[in-house]
């Protein structure tokens, strides 16, 4: 993916932050991999999910909705329309102790 859509898949982290109360999320990371890789990153390799394209991106704040708060998310963004499809709240305790890299190239916001 070339600067420009990193910058689309940054501004949709950005602004799902916000609508989580985080007006500043900060260690914005972002990769390319299949739903299934992240999912098996996040839970791991005994998860199984679909093997479309996505951004996945994780990112730090403090995130506060509907009762559920958590201090780093993990966000599974369509490629094509850059709208989060599906996300986990988590305290910074539950965070994957691997590095984002096992899943591509990790780009920096």
């Amino acid at each position: 993916m070339d600067g420009q859509l990193w910058n689309r898949v940054g501004e949709a982290v950005v602004e799902w932050a916000a609508e989580w109360g985080e007006e500043e999320p900060r260690d914005i990371l972002m990769v390319v991999t299949t739903h299934e890789a992240a999912t098996q990153w996040l839970h791991g390799p005994q998860t199984w999910s679909r093997p479309d394209q996505v951004c996945f991106a994780v990112v730090q704040g403090a995130f506060r909705q509907r009762g559920r708060t958590g201090d780093w998310a993990a966000l599974f963004i369509d490629p094509v329309t850059f709208r989060v499809v599906t996300f986990t709240v988590r305290p910074l305790e539950a965070v994957p102790d691997r590095p984002l890299g096992q899943l591509g190239t990790v780009h920096r916001r």
